[in-house]
């Protein structure tokens, strides 16, 4: 069995991140463990606290913890708010958009900073990035409709689900669990090739799941 903790953003992350990962495996032998935002056994969560901040405090004071106990940590933040004064990754220089892939690799050296040199060196192989550019909502709506809309992707995803099925979709629990219906329907690995950001996730997934099974 496979042991993949989860530090996430917030509640509909762990939902899709979580769907990913079984839906790459379909396989009964892999334990998905939700540390942030935390659950408890009953599976509800403790705190409806989110966030970046959250998820960088948690890779600075709990992620050897979460080493200690499971066989890989995945942490989950998206680069939308990487401009932020306390997050401090651009996202335009000169007045352009950076590429995705800088984007991305300067936010994963910042929360290998956050972590720190010790416990990486010790757990490189075993620490997962998944850095959605510019939120995690773009490689839905890659999955799911086929297009890449990497900024203000929750508002054309809500357009189009709205459009195409008559769902209205909220940012909550239940409608990501409807948005995982329509995932189960689609290849995951057939929308690699299009944001950087995601196919470094996947492939790296994919290869953990189909050689450590």
């Amino acid at each position: 069995m496979i042991n993949i903790a989860l530090v996430c953003e917030g509640k509909t992350d762990q939902v899709i991140i979580s769907h990913i990962i079984e839906q790459l495996s379909n396989d009964d032998s892999i334990d998905i463990n939700p540390l942030q935002p935390r659950r408890d056994d009953t599976d509800q969560y403790t705190s409806t606290a989110g966030g970046w901040e959250l998820v960088f405090e948690f890779c600075e004071n709990e992620i050897e913890d979460a080493l200690q106990y499971n066989d890989y940590v995945l942490i989950q933040i998206d680069a939308d708010q990487s401009d932020h004064p306390n997050f401090c990754v651009d996202l335009t220089c000169g007045g352009n958009d950076r590429p995705c892939d800088d984007v991305v690799n300067d936010i994963i050296f910042l929360i290998k900073e956050k972590i720190g040199t010790d416990i990486l060196n010790n757990n490189d192989d075993r620490i997962l990035f998944a850095v959605s550019f510019h939120s995690i909502e773009s490689w839905i709506y890659l999955i799911i409709l086929d297009k890449y809309k990497p900024k203000n992707s929750f508002q054309h995803l809500k357009r189009e689900i709205n459009r195409k099925y008559n769902i209205n979709i909220t940012k909550n629990i239940p409608s990501y669990t409807k948005l995982c219906n329509f995932i189960k329907k689609r290849n995951i690995l057939s929308s690699l090739g299009t944001d950087i950001s995601y196919d470094l996730i996947i492939n790296r997934l994919n290869i953990i799941l189909n050689n450590d099974l």
